[in-house]
């Protein structure tokens, strides 16, 4: 149980490094939860990554070609 525990948190601590990516504001964190709820968990925080370094602004996702986003 140990282990499983140390790797847990060695897990998270590594998500939240990739989270400091992301400007947080209601915006990216409204997209991030529309995209959990549309992917698996453990791809969720990838694709909001890659979505949001390029269209982290409504204005930038709202003008953004539907190819490039889907």
């Amino acid at each position: 149980m140990e282990i499983l525990k140390r790797e847990l948190k060695d897990y998270e601590e590594f998500q939240n490094q990739k989270w400091k990516k992301v400007k947080k504001t209601p915006f990216t964190v409204l997209i991030s939860c529309l995209l959990s709820l549309r992917t698996k968990d453990e791809v969720t925080i990838d694709a909001s990554i890659r979505l949001l370094s390029r269209y982290d602004t409504p204005e930038k996702l709202a003008g953004a070609d539907v190819k490039e986003i889907e």
